[in-house]
């Protein structure tokens, strides 16, 4: 449930907004069994524009700076309902919110002051004075605050004392906090960089270089941290052990914000100018959905204990509020197996539409041999997310039945369509002579219909064959034994033949 809040383009100033947001309340939660995860489950209507939010998972309270009415709204997690406003001062943007102490901190651009407020009575208790306020994010663990403030740095904040020192040198737009590794991000637009702070000694202890740097996530269980690029449209992601780019992910247009939930391990990202959020599964780098919500999304919030995601929707004066429960897959698409020779059938299939939010990790494989009433499992977990499989060492002639079933860290998804097939059919050609004798050696081949070769051998040979297919046989004459006929009378050395099942065919010589 780490979220970063990011900023909303100022079309009036040339400027970056951002606000950062991090907090880590690693508490277990139930997972709901939906199978819809992933989309939006209800509208919130604000009493102004807001952009930025801030989730408080231990009390299950959202707050929404209303940048139009110098006011936070409270919203009750649980019925997903305003519950009351808490007058701030001018133009409150970034919200950071402390679940160990229950404080929720508040930038006031115009006032250049953050309000500190109460959890508990939802009320402002103390108000800090800072040099144009517009990011927060907080470490719990520290119980410290940062505060990104363009062209002055980052200001840090004692939670216990309320004193305030600076961190000079940057130009910040938004920030983001790894209370695991004690690291905090803060993204530098216009330098094109991302600053690296030592939250022991709150000094820049390395720079990553990116491309227009936006908003910053982090997920502090992978040590993942995850940058939006607004030139390209691009999530940049960070290995936080080594600060280095490992991998960049497409997304909608105007990547504005990132909310990170580290139990689920998936990333959402709020995209601005096209009114959608992209789901990001962080296990494959991959964008598994892409959901509509209202007119400029701006921020993202997160509460992994209800598996709930917040996304404000500027424009709208609404919080669209999303299921973020992980389940089992949908059943994998386009199952076929299809007959290869007398004892292979080879199976495939497409993965699920829907991964369930997990990344598979495999695949359960199942046999049946009474078309489906009753099953054998031939693989319990493939352990690979191959959408392929062959199966040998099976009876001639012999019809089987398969279905697969997907598999992620939640459980099984239902199984796919079944298909069957039957596996060819054995032509064996043998020889004898006229007394009754084996002759071996004879050559001996196989065409199709049209006269092409398919397969050669001596006698006695097996031939794999399509059942119900026509097929022509030759036998050669070979050193003093000359062919007489083939069982049933014909006297010509080609022979054809249909076969409906298994059949042997016999080839009589004359010494």
């Amino acid at each position: 449930m780490f979220k970063i809040k990011n900023e909303r383009e100022n079309h009036h100033v040339a400027c970056l907004l951002t606000i950062g947001f991090v907090l880590i309340l690693l508490t277990s939660f139930g997972i709901v069994h939906n199978a819809f995860a992933d989309n939006v489950m209800s509208t919130i209507t604000l009493g102004g524009k807001s952009e930025y939010l801030g989730v408080n998972p231990a009390t299950n309270k959202i707050y929404a700076s209303l940048v139009d009415s110098s006011a936070v709204s409270v919203i009750n997690g649980a019925t997903d309902t305003v519950t009351g406003a808490i007058t701030v001062e001018n133009f409150p943007h970034g919200v950071g919110v402390n679940p160990t102490t229950n404080k929720i901190y508040v930038a006031n651009q115009n006032n250049n002051t953050v309000s500190v407020i109460n959890g508990t009575t939802d009320s402002v208790m103390d108000t800090i004075t800072v040099s144009n306020p517009w990011a927060v994010g907080v470490n719990p663990t520290t119980n410290k605050i940062y505060v990104a403030a363009p062209q002055n740095g980052v200001y840090v904040i004692d939670g216990t004392t309320d004193s305030v020192t600076k961190i000079s040198g940057m130009n910040p737009n938004s920030i983001g906090v790894n209370p695991t590794t004690n690291k905090i991000y803060a993204t530098n637009a216009l330098d094109n960089t991302i600053s690296v702070i030592n939250g022991t000694t709150d000094s820049v202890m390395d720079t990553i270089t990116v491309s227009n740097p936006w908003a910053v996530g982090v997920n502090p269980t992978t040590n993942k941290i995850y940058v939006s690029n607004i030139g390209s449209n691009t999530i940049s992601v960070i290995d936080g052990s080594t600060n280095n780019v490992v991998s960049t992910i497409p997304v909608g247009s105007h990547p504005n914000s990132i909310g990170v939930n580290p139990t689920t391990n998936k990333i959402y990202v709020a995209n601005a100018y096209d009114n959608t959020v992209s789901v990001i599964d962080g296990s494959t780098n991959n964008v598994v959905s892409t959901i509509l919500v209202g007119n400029n999304p701006h921020d993202v919030g997160v509460n992994p204990n209800t598996n709930k995601i917040y996304v404000d929707n500027f424009n709208s004066k609404t919080i669209s509020v999303i299921d973020g429960s992980t389940t089992i897959p949908s059943a994998p698409q386009n199952f076929m197996a299809t007959s290869t020779s007398s004892s292979q059938i080879n199976l495939s299939w497409s993965a699920p539409a829907n991964n369930g939010g997990p990344a598979i990790t495999g695949y359960v494989i199942e046999r049946s041999t009474n078309s489906g009433y009753t099953w054998s499992t031939l693989q319990s977990n493939t352990g690979s997310t191959a959408t392929t499989y062959s199966d040998t060492g099976l009876s001639p002639n012999t019809t089987y039945t398969y279905r697969v079933s997907a598999i992620n860290s939640v459980g099984t998804s239902n199984p796919s369509n079944m298909s069957s097939a039957t596996t060819m059919a054995i032509l064996t050609v043998i020889a004898k002579d006229v007394l009754g004798n084996p002759i071996t050696g004879i050559w001996v081949e196989l065409h199709s219909v049209n006269g092409d070769t398919i397969a050669t051998g001596y006698t006695p040979v097996k031939f794999d064959v399509v059942q119900n297919t026509q097929y022509t046989v030759y036998a050669a004459n070979y050193l003093n034994y000359v062919f007489l006929h083939w069982d049933g009378g014909s006297m010509n050395n080609y022979k054809n033949i249909t076969p409906t099942g298994n059949e042997t065919l016999t080839a009589t010589y004359t010494p």
